[in-house]
């Protein structure tokens, strides 16, 4: 067969198939594009900028499909500026693993990242308890008999000695005079060590209770009752009432004693 005639059976069959196809022959279809999850993703437009409430939408999204209670979309505000065109819907994270902010990536036609601020508050991850030191012996120490309230001056009713592990020894407390007549600085739980960081300084002399005055002059000291207008603690200058309308200032020098430098 010549050339023209092997073309001219090809111009012969063509027209045979165009006019099958004229007539209603049957032509296969091809399946259709599964549109993507998510209102946001669906109807993608590639090669084109994302406009910021697009990008919103989809941070939105992902935080409703992260279940964070109280977040959706209308919690994202939208980037002023576009976002770079994406061949398919950005991947969107959490940032650096909190859903404070959103990372946005794409990998084509060009990669790029970009972070928008959610608004939503990430809860904490749970405190891991720290497994107890079985190396470390227990050691007996002060514990709270009952409920202690903030402010309260301990007494030794309020107090237990219980082996405890896993304490600073520095914090420990194990003699019930090292922290009877003390205030609690903080509210302490019934079985709870009582630390040195729970309890203020000592204070030797209350106000409105009752003191011992020491008047000290010329190798003499005599020694009176009096009340003490002050709270102090050791070396501390507090007021002291020895007698109706007669006030003297002096040091505390103990517990419960007032040293005045001279005679009334």
């Amino acid at each position: 067969m010549t050339v023209l005639g092997r073309r001219a059976g090809f111009c012969l069959g063509l027209a045979g198939l165009m006019l099958a196809a004229g007539q209603g022959a049957a032509v296969p279809d091809l399946p259709p594009i599964a549109p993507a999850p998510g209102g946001a993703e669906q109807d993608w437009t590639a090669g084109e900028p994302i406009p910021g409430a697009r990008a919103a939408a989809l941070v939105g999204a992902a935080l409703a499909r992260a279940r964070l209670p109280g977040e959706g979309p209308a919690a994202v505000a939208a980037p002023l500026r576009p976002l770079p065109p994406c061949d398919h819907p950005p991947e969107v994270r959490p940032f650096q693993g909190r859903w404070s902010a959103a990372e946005l990536s794409c990998d084509r036609p060009l990669p790029w990242r970009r972070v928008i601020r959610t608004g939503a508050v990430a809860a904490p991850p749970p405190a891991t308890a720290a497994a107890p030191d079985r190396h470390q012996p227990a050691m007996a120490a002060l514990t709270a008999a009952r409920g202690l309230r903030r402010g309260a001056i301990v007494t030794p009713a309020d107090l237990r000695l219980a082996p405890v592990a896993a304490i600073d020894p520095a914090q420990v407390l194990a003699d019930p005079a090292l922290a009877t007549g003390r205030r609690l600085r903080v509210a302490v739980a019934a079985g709870q060590p009582l630390l040195e960081r729970h309890l203020a300084p000592r204070q030797d002399v209350m106000a409105g209770h009752g003191v011992t005055v020491l008047f000290r002059g010329a190798g003499i000291e005599v020694a009176t009752r009096g009340i003490a207008l002050d709270t102090g603690a050791a070396g501390d200058l507090v007021r002291v009432e020895t007698a109706p309308g007669r006030i003297a200032e002096g040091r505390v020098a103990g517990d419960r004693i007032v040293a005045v430098g001279a005679l009334p």
